[in-house]
């Protein structure tokens, strides 16, 4: 037989050991990977149209975050992100490219004083005319131009 006050200690004893392993348990599968892959590590996100094309795609590479778009034909018209290469880790860029997916304009910055430099490409990919400050002392502007023999030609300035 139970008398009142077994009763009510019940009320309040039960609620509180339920909500103690209820939070305990949040605490494990909070502190689980998986967990913390869902909330720290989405690296690829990519957005498709309604008719299923690739329009948009985000990424974070060795910790550089990257976005391309996409044109009406699934190729990459438009890139922008930080490199993630060593010596060039950080450096933002913007690069556009052709119908065929291949990288044309690459607009960045570059060297120690995080200086402007243009990257023109011709039909094939290959560095044709670069232009900007130069990346040795941040304050000189230069012209280089690459012939189709891969030959490079100073205008004026260093690069």
């Amino acid at each position: 037989m139970t008398t009142p006050n077994t009763t009510s200690f019940r009320l309040i004893l039960l609620p509180f050991l339920a909500g103690l392993v209820g939070g305990l348990c949040g605490v494990i599968v909070a502190q689980s990977g998986v967990a913390h892959a869902a909330q720290k590590y989405l690296t690829n996100l990519v957005v498709y149209s309604p008719d299923g094309k690739k329009g948009v795609q985000t990424f974070v590479q060795d910790g550089q975050p990257g976005i391309f778009f996409y044109g009406e034909n699934g190729q990459p018209r438009l890139q922008m992100g930080t490199y993630s290469a060593a010596s060039e880790r950080g450096q933002p860029l913007l690069g556009m490219s052709d119908h065929t997916g291949k990288l044309r304009v690459l607009l960045r910055l570059a060297g120690p004083y995080s200086s402007p430099v243009l990257i023109m490409k011709d039909i094939t990919g290959r560095d044709s005319l670069i232009m900007g400050m130069d990346p040795a002392n941040g304050t000189s502007p230069f012209l280089t131009v690459i012939d189709a023999t891969g030959r490079k030609q100073r205008v004026f300035g260093n690069y």
